[in-house]
């Protein structure tokens, strides 16, 4: 998914004047070939699963404001959070490089980019095989990324941690 909008105001330049800069997880990908592939849709992978399996509960597309921001958008109430492990998935070479560059804090760049987590499905802890078992027939690349928990209405409601 593609939200690098915002932060590429900052290092549009470095990136003009520097167009074959290797940067990507993908052999030779340069810098302006990362930032011009196209942003994934998700809407035919997700009618498949809902149609497949009762147990998603919840669905949150991660753009603009990232996890931060939208994971807590489909909380039912003020006592819903989650625990979000940031050690559960690679994340994508370019959202290193524009956190380098433009010296931006874990914080910030988690509410501002998605950090290649492009959609998150709430699920049933046993509905879990069911759904890996669409996405992985579908060469879809998926993460157990964090668990639904209680939170004082006072407290963040996104808690991110590394293992």
């Amino acid at each position: 998914h593609r939200d690098l909008h915002y932060p590429l105001r900052r290092q549009r330049q470095m990136c003009i004047r520097d167009r074959s800069l290797p940067i990507s997880d993908k052999d030779g990908e340069t810098i302006v070939e990362n930032l011009l592939r196209p942003t994934k849709i998700y809407v035919r992978l997700i009618l498949e699963l809902l149609k497949n399996s009762d147990g998603i509960k919840a669905i949150s597309n991660i753009t603009g404001g990232g996890i931060t921001e939208n994971l807590p958008r489909i909380f039912p109430n003020s006592n819903i959070g989650a625990r979000i492990n940031l050690s559960s998935w690679k994340r994508p070479l370019i959202f290193n490089w524009l956190q380098e560059q433009g010296n931006i804090d874990d914080q910030e760049i988690l509410k501002t980019l998605n950090c290649g987590i492009g959609m998150i499905l709430i699920a049933n802890k046993n509905s879990g095989e069911e759904i890996f078992e669409i996405l992985e027939k579908k060469n879809e690349a998926f993460y157990i990324i964090g668990e639904i928990i209680e939170t004082n209405s006072d407290n963040s409601k996104i808690i991110f941690h590394r293992d």
